[in-house]
């Protein structure tokens, strides 16, 4: 008869009977373990959920043995109950070892975990004066090492890693590996070694200009790859942390960088991050004091090509208003004009002068395509 009851409800009585019940606990145990994985995932998650609410003296072994031979739904699932087992009892130690093991175990991580772990991890953090520190560290870097392979880093991944950095050297190993497995595995593949929007994460752990110009550093040296994909990779890392600000000086570390590296004689840098730097008021000013270092003529044409790049809308795109003259190119256009009064009749000048050129033909384009578009004919 008991075959014919709903598992559903088959469920609710085995935990009705579980209370105080240590040898139907043990009897459901024997039951359960011997399947393993082979066992409906509702018997499971009944079974975590006596375990407790009930003092049960092979409580511990029950979770490694799920963790080490269940399958990757009954990992989850153990994921979500840690806390619920351990927790009213504040022994975080636990719920940290375990979910360490469930890292190391679960071969599927970033399709099943990520999102479970995040959670866990915000009640961890409640409690980590109480968690043994060499514990964590451990954790962290285990996470940090499965992330590391995971396909895609997503929201959830992206927190996990905030977590776990814990120093601007953990991010710049991180982002190497990501960024050199993409060059490995190629283009046309699920991998996606950074992604597309960049890691909000990085900008967290950038405590210094130190720690901008070592992680500005790396990327300027990997990009000397001259591999699409790596050059590609880079890109979204720069567009994570271009925007940085110092706030001492509430400068962009990028300005500071560009500065530091000319009082030390490194063009070459500074030149490169120009053009990532955003093309605006603010930033005009270092973007003059650079140009005036270019005194040879590879270093002028290096220029011409880091301000020709700003003379692009990019990202920022081109927006009309009312059929107007879209107002940055407008604002591009003035603020080359200003560069050009900042410099001597020379080389310099001739460049600014090849940027509003291009600027002009833009707006001639953007006119010349409006007003067509305003008089065809319709039949």
């Amino acid at each position: 008869m008991w075959e014919l009851v709903p598992g559903k409800f088959q469920n609710i009585i085995d935990f009705a009977i579980s209370c105080g019940n240590e040898k139907f606990i043990q009897e459901l145990y024997d039951e359960l373990f011997s399947n393993l994985p082979n066992v409906d995932i509702g018997k499971i998650d009944t079974f975590l959920r006596i375990i407790g609410t009930n003092p049960v003296e092979f409580r511990d072994s029950c979770i490694i043995q799920l963790i080490e031979k269940g399958n990757s739904d009954i990992r989850k699932l153990v994921v979500d109950f840690l806390y619920f087992i351990y927790g009213p009892k504040n022994e975080f130690n636990f719920i940290v070892s375990y979910l360490q093991l469930i890292i190391r175990t679960e071969p599927n991580f970033d399709a099943v975990l990520p999102q479970n772990i995040f959670f866990q991890i915000g009640n961890i953090k409640k409690y980590e004066n109480i968690v043994d520190a060499g514990l964590l560290r451990s954790f962290k870097r285990d996470l940090i090492e499965k992330l590391k392979c995971t396909s895609k880093l997503d929201w959830y991944a992206n927190e996990l890693l905030d977590y776990s950095f814990s120093d601007i050297d953990t991010v710049i190993s991180f982002l190497e590996t990501r960024i050199f497995d993409q060059k490995k595995i190629g283009y046309y593949s699920t991998y996606q070694g950074i992604p597309h929007d960049g890691l909000e994460s990085i900008g967290n752990h950038i405590y210094s200009l130190d720690d901008y110009d070592k992680l500005l550093d790396s990327l300027l040296l990997w990009n000397q790859d001259d591999n699409y994909l790596v050059g590609k990779s880079i890109n979204f890392v720069m567009d994570s942390v271009i925007g940085i600000r110092n706030s001492s000086s509430n400068k962009l570390y990028a300005e500071e960088y560009i500065m530091h590296k000319l009082e030390r004689g490194d063009f070459y840098s500074a030149v490169a991050v120009s053009e990532y730097l955003p093309f605006e008021e603010a930033t005009i000013e270092t973007l003059i004091n650079l140009a005036k270092n270019a005194t040879t003529p590879d270093k002028i044409e290096k220029i011409r090509t880091a301000f020709l790049s700003h003379v692009s809308c990019g990202r920022e795109g081109i927006v009309s208003i009312g059929g107007n003259i879209p107002p940055i190119l407008v604002a591009k256009k003035n603020l080359f004009q200003k560069m050009y009064n900042a410099f001597k009749p020379g080389k310099l000048r001739i460049i600014i002068s090849e940027c509003i050129e291009e600027i002009n033909a833009k707006i001639n384009k953007y006119s010349k395509e409006e007003y067509e578009f305003l008089n065809e004919k319709r039949y």
